[in-house]
């Protein structure tokens, strides 16, 4: 440990090694099996929010920019909205690394909101995958009836 600095708590170490066993374990089938996932969806969204996430920390937008807003998360919503759960979880990881946080524990910071943002992608689209197809079944008989 160096002097002066306090070292990153056991327990904090261990929260944030679980949630990115948890994320990878999320986002594993989209990588295993890339042939499913749309990447023509899946690279533009994370491009976007790598964008929007670096926007803040850009020397030619100075402090114009606010950081830490959450007016980003519309890019992860559309990602669970459009993208299968696995999918989803990888696209804020690069926005996420490259994102603006505080100096101390810089690393185990990304990290941590890193995993955050992609379990929290994968929990929704989760739970948009039913809700989106019985929404579409729901659309395309109403179509149906008033043809």
């Amino acid at each position: 440990m160096r002097a002066g600095r306090a070292g990153l708590p056991w327990a904090a170490r261990a929260l944030i090694a679980c949630a990115a066993s948890g994320a990878v374990w999320c986002a594993a089938p989209a990588l295993l099996g890339p042939g499913h996932v749309e990447w023509a969806v899946l690279l533009p969204l994370a491009a976007l929010y790598a964008i929007c996430e670096f926007a803040p920390r850009c020397p030619l937008m100075g402090h114009r920019v606010p950081g830490n807003m959450g007016a980003f998360f519309p890019v992860l919503l559309t990602a669970a909205f459009l993208l299968p759960p696995a999918a989803a979880a990888l696209v804020p990881l690069p926005g996420a690394l490259i994102g603006r946080v505080e100096h101390r524990h810089a690393a185990a910071r990304r990290v941590w909101h890193a995993a955050q943002l992609a379990l929290a992608a994968w929990a929704s689209a989760w739970i948009c995958a039913p809700l989106g197809a019985s929404l579409a079944g729901a659309g395309a008989s109403a179509g149906a009836s008033v043809g």
